[in-house]
């Protein structure tokens, strides 16, 4: 188990940093993309990457 750093893009243009603890870098992404699904001011994840 890791922490990943994520950086989102929001819908407003601005660019704002999570972080979660993940197994791999592709299950800490896969949760970032339910967060960008959610509709909650995220538009897109720019970079995910292990702390």
């Amino acid at each position: 188990m890791g922490r990943y750093q994520i950086l989102f893009e929001t819908t407003e243009g601005k660019q704002i940093t999570g972080h979660m603890l993940a197994n791999t870098q592709e299950d800490a992404r896969k949760r970032a993309e339910q967060d960008v699904n959610e509709k909650n001011g995220l538009k897109r994840i720019i970079e995910v990457k292990e702390r």
